[in-house]
């Protein structure tokens, strides 16, 4: 059996490829959405835990240049 094809025109495609993204290119993309979700996250618990008032940290947090607002106004430089 033998079989033969005839085109008309016959056309040649060629498909060239390039990289786009080498791997020092890669790692820096993934690693800086890493670091902006990463710093998100804490900065997400960080303010959860403000809110809820969680250890010294809230308490810190609540005080007016390092006076808690019960103590009243800081006292000027003449005033002692």
């Amino acid at each position: 059996m033998k079989v033969s094809l005839f085109f008309s025109q016959p056309e040649v495609e060629s498909e060239e490829e390039y990289v786009v993204f080498d791997g020092f290119a890669l790692a820096a993309e993934v690693g800086g959405y890493m670091g902006l979700l990463l710093g998100y996250s804490v900065l997400s618990v960080a303010d959860a835990a403000l809110e809820r008032g969680a250890g010294s940290l809230g308490a810190l947090w609540r005080t007016k240049g390092g006076r808690k607002e019960e103590e009243g106004p800081v006292p000027s430089e003449g005033e002692t």
